[in-house]
């Protein structure tokens, strides 16, 4: 009985892993709301402003209601870092990429994050890799893969080559901001972190968008694009950005970003809810082994790969 209650996963862990799900589902929606704004009733970059300076208002107030945390000297220099790669150059390279690209070609490159994080993770943080990880997002890539490429034709054109490419470049820099926010979620709150994150990073987006936001027309816009973009700065900025500072507490960032390949799968069920897609054997396969990998990437007993050379 002793025993069963030591393996199993403490309430702070399933709270960690139901949290990030929960991101995985928003952003599986948001993909498609986004992509139903963008560019005809607000352009990208007048996006970005929506976005950056709507979740740092609410992340400011929400901070007046959590004990207050005061950032060490040492710890501003990553914190600034944070801001550059998880809120100023994450948004612009996302929305401007997934403006240009299709919803399937920037679902294929944001499943590179797991792959990219996991690099990161071994280089920055010196984690040594472990075989069930390695094996785990091999698992979930392939699922994610044969899932996104099943719903739809790859565009090559130049336009899609450039979405693609900024949506890739988001992709690192999300993984970047994920590995340099662990060390400080062990210091601070996770509204703490995201509230600095995004006053030092709200600056990005005015010299990109503030001519766009100038020039949205608020007047004419339809309420269902409006519903749209409010969705867009309370849940998959606000709430999101929160919960996946919450897991970051307990979750490694690896293990955080592998949660990605569900959306893939949220997606597609979404697809077949609305009468859009149907239920084959290549789902049913594809699903089967992103699951797989969540199982393996989630056991602990496998020995560690060599350890990674510390940065020059």
């Amino acid at each position: 009985m002793s025993s069963a209650k030591n393996n199993s996963m403490p309430i702070s862990e399933w709270k960690a892993h139901a949290s990030i799900i929960g991101v995985n589902l928003i952003h599986s929606f948001n993909y498609i709301i986004a992509k139903e704004v963008m560019p005809k009733y607000v352009k990208p970059f007048g996006f970005i402003i929506l976005r950056v300076w709507g979740a740092m208002i609410l992340f400011w107030l929400t901070s007046l209601f959590i004990k207050k945390d005061k950032i060490e000297k040492k710890d501003w220099p990553r914190l600034l870092l944070c801001s550059i790669f998880g809120v100023g150059l994450n948004q612009i390279l996302f929305l401007k990429g997934l403006n240009l690209a299709s919803a399937v070609d920037a679902s294929i490159m944001m499943s590179c994050t797991p792959i990219i994080v996991l690099a990161l993770t071994a280089i920055i943080l010196k984690e040594k890799l472990l075989t069930n990880q390695i094996s785990g997002v091999a698992l979930g890539f392939a699922g994610a893969i044969i899932l996104i490429t099943n719903r739809g034709e790859i565009n090559l054109n130049s336009n899609a080559l450039l979405g693609n490419g900024l949506i890739f470049l988001n992709s690192i820099s999300w993984g970047l901001y994920l590995v340099l926010a662990k060390p400080l979620m062990h210091k601070y709150h996770p509204i703490t972190i995201t509230k600095w994150a995004f006053l030092l990073g709200c600056g990005w987006a005015i010299p990109f968008g503030l001519h766009d936001f100038i020039n949205i027309d608020w007047i004419n816009m339809p309420l269902t694009i409006g519903l749209g973009i409010l969705y867009v700065i309370l849940m998959t900025t606000f709430v999101a950005y929160f919960l996946n500072m919450y897991s970051l507490k307990t979750l490694s960032p690896s293990l955080i970003s592998f949660y990605i390949y569900i959306q893939p799968v949220c997606t597609a069920i979404i697809a077949i809810l609305a009468g859009k897609d149907e239920i084959t054997l290549v789902k049913i396969f594809a699903t089967l082994l992103i699951f797989a990998g969540i199982y393996v990437i989630n056991t602990k007993r496998n020995a560690p790969l060599a350890s990674p050379k510390p940065m020059a």
